[in-house]
């Protein structure tokens, strides 16, 4: 089994988006607390040289568009950020057993990676077999997914890559590193095109997992 620290250096790491888009789209606080900021100074500054009114008008101006900051912010969804949210509903429906949820979250033709293999087959009914059965086989209480990255390029694909946690009823957590590939289907949704394991308790994935996911897909 591999340490923490090798397996992290295998992840790949997704682009980021451009600087502008996060900060006022994804992440609207160190601009919202800059317009603050300023606007703050520039009320101090005013008051001093007894410009009451314009004073009030910077400190409330300041506000203002910090407000308008965060609201534009949380209007407005980007596909990083929908890949993400998308990424967490199919973790959830996975341990909650809940094929119903992940089928929605699935392209028609979804295929299997374990590693550089991509295994033959029609995966998309194997891995709904799957997710029913492995709640109720391993006694899945909860998931945390963490070191979540998300990308989104021109013509609606999209890729995610994340570590996540699983607890059970017996046992101690197992943690398995996973990157999705996301295409926008017909329906404008995003949907998963391709599922990789990279990692599961600090083991390469190799045919023994494409078999278990077999096995439990039979039920």
């Amino acid at each position: 089994m591999r340490g923490m620290i090798e397996i992290l250096a295998t992840i790949p790491r997704l682009p980021e988006a451009p600087l502008v888009e996060r900060l006022l789209f994804e992440s609207p606080w160190p601009l919202a607390g800059m317009a603050v900021v300023i606007g703050v100074i520039a009320a101090v500054m005013l008051n001093r040289r007894g410009r009451g009114a314009a004073a009030l008008g910077a400190g409330v101006g300041g506000l203002a568009l910090a407000a308008a900051l965060v609201v534009m912010a949380g209007a407005v969804v980007t596909d990083r950020e929908e890949i993400g949210r998308r990424s967490s509903a199919f973790v959830e429906a996975v341990a909650a057993g809940d094929a119903m949820a992940a089928e929605e979250l699935l392209l028609e033709d979804v295929s299997l990676r374990v590693g550089e293999e991509a295994p033959a087959g029609n995966w998309r009914a194997a891995i709904l077999g799957a997710v029913q059965t492995a709640h109720r086989e391993y006694g899945i209480e909860a998931a945390s997914m963490g070191n979540v990255q998300t990308s989104a390029t021109e013509g609606g694909f999209g890729r995610s890559v994340f570590r996540v946690t699983a607890r059970a009823s017996a046992g101690f957590p197992s943690v398995s590193w996973w990157k999705l590939d996301w295409r926008r289907d017909h329906d404008e949704k995003w949907r998963i095109e391709v599922m990789r394991c990279l990692e599961i308790n600090g083991r390469e994935p190799g045919a023994w997992l494409t078999e278990q996911i077999r096995a439990l897909g039979r039920g």
